[in-house]
């Protein structure tokens, strides 16, 4: 399970994330490049390989305290660096005393960006860029609340199998229930909006990448050396659902995929993942994935701050100025954290 690609099907994730809220926020359009993105979207993928790489550092790890801290390792230092730098570029600009923002109102918002409290967002800051700081955040608390889960998933799994299963379809049928009732209706609901931050709509889709690590050794000859396969059945799967969705009307792509089309994705990438084990060594073990994914939002909330032109130009420029902090990121916060985690046992198969 060494030698496999994630590092970069994860970055492609981060990069999709990113051009899909570049158009939608810099060029405002809806019907082009994100449409087509969508279906392959970069929420969804995290959470797959993350059930998938996390239920096996899960297994390995000595301890639950070893466990916590390989994720407190992972998350925080790349988070803490991106609050307290974008922070700075809320005073540079002078945002902050544009809005005469109160001392203590500034300390809550930064406790709960620190923390697992990111879906926050005061009145006080919703004048800048997209209206939310840095709205991609809402998937660290959903992430932490998977790890919260995750030994308890690993714990029923080997007590239970009818019942982890069972589980895993009843989240399936909320996950569908959110997708296409709940959220279009009730979405600007406060109830709504804590259970889209809640791991009870994604779940499904993390523990779709825990049931294909726990199940590898018996399912892995079905997507080693079967990229084309996949490619093929994932293409006939989205044409089918994009003809859907046209006819319907009813969003089944983006974050909120159907699992008649997650399923197949994630067939597709475990084998990307396991396609030709010589592009594992290409980023060279650099994974900037993280911290694109945590600067693009800034950065293009800053670009439309400052009025900057709103063009695919602009895009580019963003994404190229994200992927430049998640290279200091990466090699200043992030690598140097990563060092520190715990030994990890290796896999018994």
């Amino acid at each position: 399970m060494h030698k496999n690609n994630f590092d970069l099907i994860r970055l492609a994730a981060a990069l999709q994330v990113a051009l899909a809220h570049g158009e939608r926020f810099i060029v405002q359009a809806s019907d082009t490049l994100r449409s087509v993105l969508e279906f392959i979207p970069g929420v969804p993928v995290f959470f797959f390989i993350s059930g998938f790489l996390i239920s096996a550092s899960c297994e390995r790890s000595s301890s639950l305290g070893s466990f916590a801290i390989k994720r407190v390792l992972r998350i925080f230092p790349a988070l803490w660096f991106c609050v307290i730098g974008v922070t700075l570029v809320l005073a540079v600009t002078g945002y902050l005393a544009a809005v005469g923002a109160e001392p203590g109102k500034l300390l809550i918002w930064l406790a709960a960006q620190l923390s697992f409290l990111q879906f926050y967002n005061p009145d006080f800051m919703r004048q800048y860029g997209a209206g939310i700081v840095n709205p991609a955040l809402w998937t660290i608390s959903v992430e932490l609340q998977f790890y919260v889960m995750m030994p308890l998933l690993l714990l029923l799994f080997r007590v239970s199998r009818g019942l982890f299963f069972g589980l895993f379809l009843f989240f399936v049928a909320i996950s569908a229930t959110y997708s296409l009732y709940l959220d279009p209706i009730y979405g600007e609901t406060t109830a709504a909006k804590l259970l889209g931050v809640s791991f009870i709509p994604w779940i499904a889709m993390f523990i779709v990448g825990v049931i294909a690590q726990f199940y590898w050794p018996r399912i892995s000859r079905f997507f080693v050396g079967k990229l084309a396969h996949w490619a093929l059945i994932y293409l006939v799967c989205a044409l089918i659902g994009s003809y859907v969705q046209n006819m319907t009307g009813i969003m089944i792509t983006g974050n909120r995929i159907t699992i008649l089309l997650f399923l197949p994705l994630s067939g597709l990438i475990l084998a990307l993942a396991y396609a030709d084990p010589r592009l594992s060594g290409f980023l060279r073990g650099n994974d900037i994935s993280y911290g694109l994914y945590l600067w693009h939002m800034p950065v293009i909330g800053t670009w439309l701050y400052l009025g900057l032109p709103q063009t695919y130009a602009g895009i580019a420029a963003c994404v190229v100025i994200a992927i430049g902090v998640a290279l200091l990121s990466w090699f200043a916060v992030e690598r140097p954290a990563l060092a520190m985690k715990p030994k990890t046992q290796p896999r018994v198969e």
